[in-house]
């Protein structure tokens, strides 16, 4: 071999060590193993850990800040730090304390006929009495009617936000019951005092009479004194009372003339 043989052989040579060492091994992707990250050297690589990572048998493991702390009731630790969970908020004493959300009053105004309910470390929006809420997470009407709330013989009127119970048609409330209600065919009245009477939603009653008046002492119907109110004004005239009603009648030595006027009498002798 001669010399130009042994000096292109030598550039070659060179060539070759020249790539070798300026191969870039970071351009394969999966050099190093993730999170780690791959630098380029002259000739070689290197795999590195990113910060908040340490290397491990080779490989990058987040290094746990909150290993060694303790934190206290109601509070966790974020990077070496203790704080107050969610829901809690520091309270003057240095503790974490549940925090009102309901103290917001609109925390809950993002739909009608809803509540905030405050509960340990957090809180609810619920529907207020009288409503359930929807598919459409709406609160709205519940028909309380569906579950028949009411009792014997009554039926149920459901309203906005509540119900009502009402006795049916033919009964009327007696204390927290509904009985059926009292006809005129089947009660008995004084004839000479009272008239019955069929009251809608209460039945049968009897009524005094005109000149008659209840009175609890007889459990019934009094006669009416019409004469203590001087109801007679004419001349020469009394008052006599009667049966649910009154007369008025000329004196002794009067008598009615076609007029009904009072006017006294001539004695023959």
């Amino acid at each position: 071999m001669n010399i130009n043989e042994w000096a292109g052989l030598r550039v070659i040579f060179n060539k070759c060590q020249y790539l070798r060492n300026h191969i870039d091994e970071c351009e394969n992707p999966q050099q190093c193993n993730p999170p780690a990250f791959c630098s380029n050297l002259d000739g070689t690589f290197t795999c590195s850990c990113p910060g908040g990572f340490m290397e491990v048998a080779g490989d990058c493991v987040e290094i746990d800040d909150c290993q060694d702390v303790t934190c206290r009731q109601f509070e966790e630790c974020l990077a070496g730090v203790c704080s107050c969970e969610a829901g809690y908020q520091r309270s003057i004493s240095g503790l974490c304390r549940d925090q009102d959300e309901c103290s917001d009053p609109f925390i809950c105004a993002g739909s009608q006929n809803q509540m905030c309910v405050n509960n340990d470390g957090s809180f609810t929006c619920d529907c207020i009495t009288g409503y359930t809420r929807n598919g459409a997470g709406l609160c709205v009407d519940m028909n309380e009617c569906d579950t028949n709330p009411c009792g014997i013989n009554e039926d149920c009127s459901n309203t906005i936000g509540s119900f009502t119970c009402d006795c049916m048609a033919g009964f009327r409330r007696q204390g927290s019951n509904c009985v059926a209600l009292t006809t005129c065919a089947t009660t008995t009245c004084d004839v000479m005092s009272q008239m019955c009477v069929e009251v809608p939603t209460v039945g049968a009653q009897c009524v005094c009479l005109d000149g008659f008046m209840s009175s609890l002492s007889i459990n019934g119907c009094q006669d009416v004194d019409e004469c203590l109110t001087r109801p007679c004004i004419g001349a020469n005239t009394v008052c006599q009372n009667t049966a649910g009603s009154f007369e008025c009648v000329c004196q002794d030595g009067f008598q009615a003339n076609p007029s009904n006027v009072c006017q006294g009498t001539v004695c023959f002798q």
